[in-house]
């Protein structure tokens, strides 16, 4: 910001200086032209009068005649006090700025030139007819010592403002370069404490707007990466403690015949079987879900029209309703169709009705309502008791998370359904919402954009 500053006060030095050489020159060459103009009417008199200007040719007239055009003509010069007198070098610089031309441009009076291309010429005219020229060669430089002192003030209070601009662009590069290092180092501190896996740093925001919000963000990153670090934590201990389970049962009845204290039957290995089924199922579930994560399950997006993929899945989970003696309810009004992959979908609304059937209490009631709203299809999902409580509605799309009285491993699931249900809902561009039922278990509530007919 210095350097910017310093650069710009450098540039306006030059070009006001040059503006002030050049506009002071063009005012001085501008003034001698309204002179030029005033002596050339003086002059078409003075032609008038005496029908030539043969006697300013005269050694001595043409510089008097210049300093006193409208006199020189009636007698000679009255003498005066010599103290009151111009000097008469002073008239002779007068008339050396001058030079009278005939009208073929040939020399009367005035100092000798070199180049008649280097004079500005104006034409003297007697009744429209040129009789003869006045010319004047223009400045180049300023020559008057007055002019030059003139100029060397100007550039010297240039000199002064220009110190003075700099200096204070000094100052305020100083001062907001502080106010903008202080909190980007703070913020750096940050970051790298971030990286080496500090994720409880946090920057105060006490900046400008911009800084302040930067500040936040980082403190936003910062909270999620401490949440996301302690979900994958609790996550790696509950599939540690899914996995070491059925495993140690069938390590156990393994031990258990080897020793002879369990004898190997059919029922053993039965109950091997349902241990191992119950791994196979977790290990699935775990694969299913990671893959949904990553978004690497295949969806193949047609339309399609849900009612007649709930009402499949209804009608192969009959069944098993009936025997659990639940009561099922099914309102499905509405056939519009959406862009959804069928299979997925069918998972969806398959882990929705295992997750009812393990956990719904007998006698119980399931009621399914499918219907348009503005231009989303909604699906209602609500089942009867039991339910859970505010704490842990929201928790229940959480990986390895089942309601604590419901953690049955023979009819319990892996946890890892509801999950799969949200990823799926979510891979729709669906909603979804998870409510306290009229009936008294959990309302699910999905809608998903219709397909314009348009």
């Amino acid at each position: 910001m210095l350097l910017i500053n310093a650069v710009i006060v450098l540039l306006m030095f030059l070009l006001s200086r040059w503006s002030i050489g050049s506009g002071f020159l063009d005012y001085v060459n501008k003034s001698e032209q309204q002179r030029m103009t005033t002596l050339v009417d003086n002059l078409s008199d003075y032609y008038q009068q005496h029908g030539s200007f043969s006697a300013l040719a005269e050694d001595g007239a043409w510089p008097r005649y210049v300093h006193r055009p409208r006199f020189i003509e009636l007698e000679p010069p009255t003498p005066v006090i010599a103290s009151k007198r111009e000097p008469t070098h002073h008239r002779r610089e007068r008339g050396a700025k001058y030079h009278l031309l005939d009208r073929d441009k040939r020399q009367i009076a005035g100092p000798s030139y070199k180049n008649i291309k280097s004079l500005l010429l104006i034409p003297i005219e007697v009744d429209e007819q040129t009789v003869g020229y006045l010319a004047f060669k223009q400045h180049k430089q300023i020559a008057s010592r007055l002019d030059r002192l003139f100029i060397e003030r100007q550039t010297a209070n240039l000199v002064l403002i220009g110190g003075f601009l700099l200096l204070s662009a000094a100052l305020l590069a100083l001062l907001i370069a502080a106010q903008l290092v202080r909190p980007l180092k703070r913020m750096a501190v940050a970051t790298q404490a971030m990286a080496a896996g500090d994720y409880q740093v946090r920057i105060a925001a006490d900046s400008s707007e911009e800084i302040a919000a930067l500040a936040m963000d980082i403190n936003n990153l910062a909270t999620s990466l401490e949440q996301n670090r302690e979900a994958r934590q609790h996550w790696i201990a509950d599939i540690a403690h899914e996995l070491r389970t059925p495993l140690a049962v069938v390590t156990g009845e393994i031990e258990a015949m080897i020793d002879g204290v369990r004898p190997s039957s059919r029922q053993g290995l039965e109950s091997l079987k349902q241990e191992v089924w119950q791994l196979t199922r977790l290990v699935n579930d775990l694969r299913e879900l990671a893959n949904s994560d990553r978004g690497a399950l295949e969806y193949h997006k047609l339309p399609m029209t849900v009612a007649e993929v709930v009402q499949q899945v209804c009608d192969s989970a009959r069944g098993e309703l009936e025997e659990r003696a639940i009561n099922l309810r099914l309102e499905l009004s509405s056939s519009q169709q959406i862009w959804a992959d069928e299979a997925r979908m069918r998972q969806l609304f398959s882990n929705l009705m295992q997750n009812t059937l393990r956990y719904t209490d007998a006698p119980g009631k399931l009621w399914i309502k499918l219907y348009q709203q503005d231009d989303r299809l909604v699906i209602e999902w609500q089942d009867s008791s039991p339910g859970v409580s505010d704490e842990e509605l929201p928790r229940l799309t959480e990986r390895l998370y089942r309601v604590e009285q419901s953690r049955s491993r023979v009819e319990g699931g892996s946890g890892l359904g509801l999950s799969i249900v949200a990823n799926i809902c979510a891979a729709h561009e669906g909603r979804l919402s998870v409510q306290h039922s009229p009936l008294g278990g959990i309302a699910w509530r999905f809608s998903f954009k219709l397909i314009d007919e348009q």
